[in-house]
């Protein structure tokens, strides 16, 4: 006899039990049931195809970095500011490698921080493309909690700001 416990976590299961033709036991899920299953993955492949719109369209580059700093994704405007040829290329490398050396633990902190606090806006960061140039950076980050277990991740947003840097130097 199942004790009153495990009686309640059977009650709470997702599914009924039907008997088939050969009479042996099957889980299917009710009807009502496979259909919100659907619209929740219809909302997901909206919510998929309106963020890829979303990293075209802007003019900043988007990077989604893992807590330990590896880049995850990253848009084509990633690629040209790091000097990629490919956007794959900077997949599985650490954000820290296109920072120059004099910014790097300054990006550290501010990752760190974004982790604590949710987020984090403003940082002037100098990243470095393969090319050798440098590139003046205005970083914005934003902590993206996950559904599993894993380390959270976060998205920067860079935007180039070398020509303003320019300017500011020249009027200067």
């Amino acid at each position: 006899m199942a004790d009153k416990h495990t009686r309640k976590i059977k009650n709470k299961m997702p599914y009924k039990k039907t008997k088939t033709r050969d009479k042996k036991t099957a889980k299917v899920l009710s009807a009502s049931r496979q259909k919100r299953i659907k619209m929740l993955e219809q909302g997901l492949l909206n919510s998929e195809e309106m963020n890829k719109k979303l990293l075209i369209a802007s003019s900043d580059a988007i990077v989604t970095i893992s807590s330990g700093g590896i880049i995850i994704h990253a848009s084509e405007h990633a690629a040209d500011m790091f000097s990629v040829d490919d956007v794959e290329e900077l997949f599985g490398r650490r954000i820290y490698d296109f920072t120059a050396a004099r910014d790097k633990q300054k990006l550290l902190e501010g990752i760190k921080r974004c982790f604590v606090e949710g987020y984090v806006r403003g940082m002037e960061i100098t990243f470095m493309g393969n090319s050798g140039r440098d590139v003046d950076s205005n970083v914005n980050c934003v902590k993206l909690a996950t559904a599993s277990a894993s380390p959270d991740a976060a998205m920067l947003a860079i935007r180039d700001i070398s020509a303003r840097k320019r300017m500011e130097k020249h009027l200067i």
